[in-house]
């Protein structure tokens, strides 16, 4: 059983990432030395999830994206010749030692609705994502897979969900 946790904007006054570790050592090296210039330049927005003693457990990054229109099966409509607007959740990762007590589906979840509340406000055709390959590969693919999200054509690490199918779900 996990602990209580919410989930917050970032604040690196506030959230301690020194300890986190997800088990991805490029995700866990970019959380410690890049997020905090890539939100002051205004290039990702970050939420943390923290338990009830303030301990970074887990987080989730999303910036503007787009994609070309060959590539998005699904999205392009009719004749659409320019790029797809879209969200990138650029990162999700979980600390190792509170990986598999549902924080991951949590702040998938809140970055989802997140989105969904963005594509109220501005054009956003899709979320896209990066699935990390290594050891785990098949096992992210099959978690994203399971809320909807599916492969760009001739990209076997890059997954979307449209907005659309993201709002059903959300509906259901």
């Amino acid at each position: 059983m996990t602990d209580h946790f919410s989930i917050q904007i970032f604040d690196k006054n506030n959230h301690n990432r020194k300890d986190f570790s997800c088990g991805i050592e490029s995700m866990d090296n970019w959380l410690k030395t890049s997020v905090s210039s890539q939100i002051k330049h205004n290039r990702i927005r970050l939420w943390c999830a923290v338990n009830d003693n303030d301990e970074f457990v887990g987080f989730y990054a999303l910036s503007s994206h787009q994609v070309a229109f060959d590539d998005a099966q699904g999205l392009a409509y009719q004749e659409e010749r320019y790029p797809i607007p879209a969200i990138y959740l650029k990162a999700i990762g979980v600390k190792k030692t509170y990986q598999e007590q549902g924080i991951g589906t949590e702040l998938l979840v809140h970055a989802i609705l997140r989105c969904i509340t963005v594509s109220e406000q501005i054009g956003v055709a899709a979320i896209i994502l990066n699935v990390e390959k290594d050891d785990n590969y098949k096992k992210r693919v099959v978690f994203y897979q399971k809320y909807g999200f599916d492969f760009f054509r001739n990209k076997d690490n890059f997954m979307f969900l449209s907005v659309n199918d993201a709002k059903s779900l959300t509906t259901n």
